[in-house]
C-alpha cells in the first residue's frame, strides 16, 4: 500500500509539470 501510494504521489507532480510544460510552450509558440 505504501508503495503504490508513493509510486501515485510521485506520478502526480511529473504528469501536472509535463503539462504545464505543453502549456507554456503552446503559449510562447501563438505569442510568437
Amino acid at each position: 500500500m505504501r508503495g503504490d501510494k508513493a509510486g501515485e504521489v510521485s506520478h502526480l507532480p511529473l504528469g501536472d509539470t509535463n503539462f504545464i510544460g505543453i502549456c507554456i510552450v503552446l503559449l510562447v509558440t501563438t505569442n510568437h
